[in-house]
């Protein structure tokens, strides 16, 4: 065996900086995790995937039904949006998830089938269920009806059997996003070193 010692005081006050941050990691991977939240959340405004297709719009029923009149793609309540969140999981990775209800199915598409009924509705605000009609009909939109309850008196907008929900990806880091972390993960460790 081969024992080789340098002694340096400088050295040692780097390689003590260096590893006071590597025996925490939790801040560096904290970063990291945080960096990719961020990522994550620009993809709502990039409404594109990770080949930089453009997600399938809004279909006209859809966007008639909106609170949010920009017509964006998930946009609508910035729920699933928020939901986005990051975890450390390991001194060499983060974990950025969401446990938002629809995420799976807005991330890989999905086909809405009533589970209890025989058609899809969706109750409609006072007045709503006229405009949503017309609308319908201008469009040309077919098997869209409107109905209303015999027991409540509410109004609904009735969809048919089933309702297809394009996938439109959002839980992914662009190359350039990640390579940024990597790159801040690592000058945040450097510094440590430098401050020695």
């Amino acid at each position: 065996m081969i024992e080789v010692t340098v002694k340096s005081e400088k050295l040692n006050r780097a390689l003590r900086a260096v590893e006071g941050r590597i025996a925490k990691p939790r801040t560096a991977m904290s970063l990291a995790g945080r960096m990719g939240v961020a990522e994550v959340r620009k993809n709502f405004a990039r409404c594109r995937d990770e080949s930089g297709r453009v997600w399938q719009p809004l279909s006209p029923v859809t966007l008639a039904l909106r609170k949010d009149a920009s017509g964006k793609p998930l946009s609508d309540t910035g729920k699933l949006k928020a939901s986005v969140m990051s975890r450390v999981q390991s001194a060499t990775s983060a974990l950025v998830y969401t446990k938002h209800i629809a995420a799976w199915a807005h991330q890989m598409g999905a086909t809405n089938v009533p589970k209890r009924a025989r058609i899809l509705a969706r109750e409609l605000g006072a007045g709503k269920a006229k405009e949503i009609f017309k609308f319908a009909r201008k469009e040309g939109l077919s098997g869209i009806r409107i109905s209303q309850s015999k027991t409540t008196g509410k109004e609904y907008v009735v969809f048919g059997k089933r309702v297809k929900i394009p996938p439109r990806p959002f839980m992914f880091l662009y190359e350039g996003a990640r390579q940024r972390i990597a790159d801040t993960v690592a000058d945040y460790l450097m510094k440590g070193a430098s401050r020695a």
